[in-house]
């Protein structure tokens, strides 16, 4: 039996090697009296990351916690006939078939067209949210947590909070245009726009970190792609002067799918989040704004989480906070 502790109440997000912990003043609240963020490559991790917790030996402390699985996907679906919403057989079978997701292999959400959680019981419409990852993948990140001394109360996709509080943020903000939100992988990225009705459009790229190191060598005459990665993800070298270069098939790939959706829905996309990466690459945020004319969302943690429910600890400099961080606020905070 596993036991876990009592003093202890937490919101874990894992998002590549960044382990993010907020320290909750109760279970359910969404007061945050501490945060840290801990990163996994680091020989000391393990160690300094149960530390924090004040987790006793043999104990486990009990979290809310979410990931970015790499299998992970969030799929529209327009039904045919709204019946066919409290129809299991139907819904797995528009998942198979229209979204091209094994149900056999996958763990599946399903949402409501508007993000909002779905009830077979109560009128659905026709457009609905398909949201899940492999399974293999979600008991993988459970037996991490647990060998890290984490308790899952809960594990989620990090980037349903994530594409909710962009929403509720740009509703805050009076921006009227629809964002585009981007998540930058090892070897794909994944595309949203988010607009007031909800999630609008989705759609993954093969394209990733992975894809720019080839450029990265080349440009640099590095040795190898090793090499190349190290630099990359290093904060010692400004890769603004190769952007260009490296993002240049991320750009068409993000034009494409602005200009469907632009035309299909006459709406004007107004500007771009990427949500997922630290800020030594804001280098590409800055330089997709500027090839595709958007504005750029900057994280503004302590304006960004009154507007979610979130309550962050008085007298912190939030100037300083790395903005992959909002992946912890965000997934701490209340939605609809």
């Amino acid at each position: 039996m596993l036991k876990t502790g009592n003093a202890q109440h937490c919101h874990v997000a894992i998002v590549d090697n960044h382990v993010m912990v907020a320290k909750a003043s109760t279970e359910d609240s969404a007061r945050i009296v501490d945060f840290k963020m801990f990163d996994q490559s680091e020989p000391s991790f393990e160690v300094d990351f149960s530390t924090y917790l004040g987790r006793k030996k043999g104990q486990y402390v009990r979290a809310y916690c979410s990931f970015l699985p790499s299998s992970r996907f969030i799929k529209r679906a327009t039904l045919d006939s709204a019946s066919k919403v409290k129809d299991s057989a139907a819904l797995m079978e528009i998942l198979s078939s229209v979204c091209k997701v094994n149900p056999q292999e996958n763990e599946t959400a399903v949402l409501l067209g508007s993000g909002a959680q779905f009830e077979p019981d109560r009128p659905a419409g026709k457009e609905l949210m398909f949201v899940g990852a492999k399974t293999a993948e979600i008991e993988e990140m459970q037996d991490r947590l647990l060998s890290l001394g984490v308790y899952p109360l809960r594990l989620e996709i990090g980037t349903l909070s994530m594409l909710a509080s962009i929403r509720m943020v740009a509703r805050a903000e009076g921006r009227k245009s629809p964002t585009l939100v981007l998540e930058v992988g090892e070897i794909q990225s994944f595309i949203y726009i988010v607009s007031e009705a909800g999630v609008d459009m989705t759609r993954n790229i093969s394209f990733g970190m992975a894809s720019m190191l080839p450029h990265v060598k080349a440009e640099l005459g590095l040795a190898d792609e090793a090499v190349a990665r190290k630099i990359l993800q290093a904060n010692t070298f400004d890769f603004t002067e190769m952007a260009p270069v490296l993002l240049r098939r991320l750009v068409k790939e993000l034009q494409a799918s602005v200009g469907f959706y632009e035309v299909q829905t006459g709406a004007a996309i107004g500007q771009v989040f990427i949500g997922n990466l630290s800020s030594r690459f804001q280098w590409m945020g800055a330089h997709l704004a500027r090839s595709m004319g958007l504005d750029v969302m900057t994280v503004a943690c302590d304006r960004w989480a009154p507007v979610v429910g979130v309550e962050l600890p008085e007298n912190v400099d939030f100037s300083g906070v790395e903005p992959v961080m909002w992946n912890l606020f965000a997934f701490a905070g209340k939605y609809e």
